[in-house]
């Protein structure tokens, strides 16, 4: 249970995080911005897991992580009638 409450925690500030630095295409991107990026995921993979290094928990962070992002979509969908590519949540600040 505390893996998905991780998860669930670093989608959160992930989710604030690139919505303040703003979307940048793949083709803007600078070779730093690449290899923050690369430090993030590192960053991120060891919060997310801590010291269990299972398949199991990697499976269940990937399905906690994929389900709050399905959530969040359908959320903006249903409730503020916005589709896949706008909305807050999708990272633009429409």
């Amino acid at each position: 249970m505390e893996m998905i409450f991780r998860a669930l925690a670093i989608y959160l500030i992930l989710l604030v995080v690139f919505k303040i630095a703003g979307r940048r295409a793949l083709l803007q991107m600078t070779s730093f911005d690449l290899i923050l990026l690369l430090i993030i995921s590192e960053a991120t993979q060891q919060a997310l897991l801590g010291n269990d290094f299972s398949v199991t928990g990697a499976m269940l962070t990937i399905i906690t992580l994929v389900v709050v992002d399905m959530l969040f979509w359908y959320y903006e969908k249903i409730f503020l009638g916005r589709g896949v590519s706008a909305g807050w949540f999708a990272g633009y600040s429409g």
